[in-house]
């Protein structure tokens, strides 16, 4: 193969390869454009003539298949999807054909008030009266004391121990027990030991008055064994509502590894109970970027519509608050808000807590999500300028190779003409045909440039 054509293939593959990345980069854009539309839509509508029915079922049991979300919720126009807001212990199951289960986290015990939400395509939305689910206890699960743990970082190559899951967040009312759990794995081949520090937590646990906290005693963890830790968590009727923002401190092998514990406390009597959740594909954002919240107010007590002040506030995981508004709404049963947030430019990597607080007549409910803020992937421009670069300079030297390959064929051809001169002067006109014929096979290969560069030097050929 010529060294030119293979060059001149390389530049093709260049060129083709940004046109198809500039291509990729902007057609979801423009079809963005192209197809955007307003849309007349119904939003989905819950049947308050058949509501959700309160269930209890005993610990270490499961309720499957208690009902179907679609006997209770219907939409004119469009399919609709369902999310569960209120549980934190409780573990509810929608299956592909929208029946709901019910089970809990280890050693769990006690209630929890669940609200059903029906999602048309276009986020309309429709919930459903409160539910209440019960679990009985059955016998005492493992207090938390001696032996804690925590987590953090989920594992990396070389990690002696991860800890699942990466925060712990439970959702308390005045005077109320909630068990949870996490658990240490050993990821070495050998038994290691951890040293836990629950000192950041020990106000919140269901502990004699002797725990201080500190780290245990080392515990045992043989080679690729996971150990579960349950801790109760307990909330004291003099304890002001708000979010408390702790942390688990773990130790091993050299390694100190933390677990972001949040603890909700509300008014120990509550009219309304307020859900805040972070839809998933905002869990993670750049700077800059917009945060939506959903917040949600649900009637537990009482009748009639109420006067409620809420709050929303930002605070880093250190508990430094970032953000801070608020606003009066009144509410009747139930109420829905869709909320965004414009993130500065200038926030700081790491994880936030967004929370959400009801102040009203008799008492406060609060709740929150977590949110991390990430490392923004720029767009290589680097990159693009060294590859449009290189494909220039490709295209330079090509250019380049081909005017000296041009320059060599005009210098053949004008030698080959001299030549034909001298052997017509010199009476050998056999030779001077046949040195003509080649000239000719040779000139109709060259290119029309080299062509005219040849006729303006010579009038011979005709």
């Amino acid at each position: 193969m010529k060294p030119e054509k293979s060059i001149f293939g390389l530049v093709i593959f260049l060129i083709s390869t940004i046109t198809l990345f500039g291509i990729f980069l902007f057609t979801p854009k423009l079809i963005g454009l192209a197809t955007s539309s307003v849309t007349v839509a119904f939003a989905p509508e819950f049947n308050h003539s058949n509501p959700i029915l309160n269930q209890s079922f005993n610990q270490g049991t499961t309720l499957s298949d208690v009902f179907d979300l679609d006997n209770h919720f219907s939409d004119q126009d469009s399919n609709i999807s369902y999310r569960v807001v209120g549980n934190s212990s409780i573990i509810v199951t929608i299956n592909g054909s929208n029946v709901v289960s019910y089970s809990h986290t280890s050693g769990f015990f006690g209630n929890e008030i669940l609200l059903f939400y029906a999602y048309d395509e276009l986020e309309l939305n429709a919930s459903s009266n409160n539910v209440t689910i019960t679990v009985n206890v059955t016998g005492g699960g493992e207090v938390g004391g001696g032996a804690g743990g925590g987590g953090g970082a989920g594992r990396r190559l070389g990690d002696p121990f991860t800890i699942e899951p990466e925060e712990i967040s439970i959702k308390l009312k005045q005077g109320e027990y909630k068990s949870s759990f996490f658990s240490i794995k050993n990821n070495l081949e050998k038994t290691i030991y951890a040293m836990v520090d629950l000192r950041g937590i020990v106000e919140f646990l269901y502990l004699s008055r002797s725990f201080s906290g500190s780290p245990s005693d080392p515990v045992p963890i043989a080679d690729k064994e996971e150990k579960f830790i349950d801790l109760t968590f307990f909330a004291s009727d003099n304890i002001p509502p708000d979010i408390y923002i702790r942390k688990i401190f773990v130790r091993a092998e050299n390694t100190l590894k933390d677990l972001l514990v949040i603890i909700s406390i509300s008014s120990k009597d509550i009219i309304y109970n307020v859900f805040l959740n972070i839809p998933g594909r905002y869990k993670e954002l750049h700077p800059g970027e917009m945060l939506v919240a959903e917040i949600n107010l649900a009637r537990v007590s009482g009748e009639g519509e109420a006067d409620v002040s809420l709050e929303l506030e930002m605070r880093d995981i250190l508990g430094n608050i970032i953000s801070r508004e608020a606003g009066a709404v009144s509410v009747n049963d139930t109420l829905y808000i869709r909320k965004e947030f414009l993130l500065p430019q200038d926030i700081a990597l790491g994880k936030y807590v967004l929370i959400s607080r009801a102040t009203y007549a008799n008492g406060i409910s609060v709740d929150s999500d977590t949110f991390s803020i990430v490392i923004e992937p720029k767009f290589p421009w680097l990159l693009l300028f060294i590859l449009l670069s290189s494909a220039t300079f490709l295209i330079i030297v090509f250019r380049l190779i081909r005017v000296i390959n041009e320059a060599r064929k005009i210098r053949k051809i004008l030698q080959m003409m001299s030549e034909s001169h001298s052997l017509l002067r010199n009476g050998r006109v056999g030779e001077a045909i046949v040195l003509y014929n080649a000239l000719k096979e040779r000139f109709r290969e060259l290119s029309p440039y080299t062509k005219r560069r040849i006729w303006a030097d010579a009038k011979l050929l005709s």
